[in-house]
């Protein structure tokens, strides 16, 4: 299958680095990370595309942010924050 994601978020304070992580059956798949230079500006996460590959059946995928990791520590999303996620399957 091909995912394609894009997403925005900002910092509170300039100077950070902040991301996303796009979850495939609870498992990470993708981490996100971009630098907001400044402060309280929404900044857009780089589209992106990959594939993955799956088993039948349904797959359940979720976007987090994880605080754990030191450079997502200062992301924040609010309603001024939208996210797209296309998936194709490819059959062969």
């Amino acid at each position: 299958m091909l995912i394609n994601f894009s997403g925005s978020g900002f910092s509170r304070t300039a100077g950070k680095y902040i991301g996303v992580d796009l979850n495939f059956n609870g498992v990470k798949v993708l981490e996100i990370t971009t630098f907001a230079s400044d402060a309280a500006n929404h900044k857009a996460f780089v589209p992106t595309a990959f594939l993955y590959t799956y088993g039948d059946g349904v797959h359940p995928i979720d976007l987090t942010v994880n605080f754990a990791i030191d450079r997502h520590a200062g992301t924040i999303l609010d309603d001024g924050d939208f996210f797209n996620l296309t998936v194709a399957v490819l059959l062969p």
